[in-house]
């Protein structure tokens, strides 16, 4: 099956909007989370998710990624949250 894909701001209000549909309340708004899930990985899943972070940092101009690695049943989760990024 070919990849779909889809703006990641179409995305993140089609999250927001579930939320609201969930919570009842408010604007949830907040991070985004990007990651694959990797079936079979050999090797430490947040050193990977700290090397994709280094390499696609310079495209996020303005937003920050924090690395993560969610172990499951079905595999690894690797990836990043992306959030503004805050100046101090």
């Amino acid at each position: 099956m070919p990849a779909k894909t889809i703006p990641v701001t179409d995305l993140a209000s089609a999250v927001d909007a579930a939320l609201l549909r969930a919570l009842g309340k408010g604007r949830p708004g907040g991070p985004i989370i990007v990651g694959r899930v990797i079936k079979e990985f050999e090797g430490n899943p947040l050193s990977a998710a700290k090397k994709v972070v280094s390499e696609i940092s310079p495209k996020l101009q303005g937003l920050k990624a924090t690395p993560t690695a969610i172990p499951g049943k079905g595999g690894t989760t690797i990836g990043f949250v992306i959030r503004p990024k805050v100046e101090k």
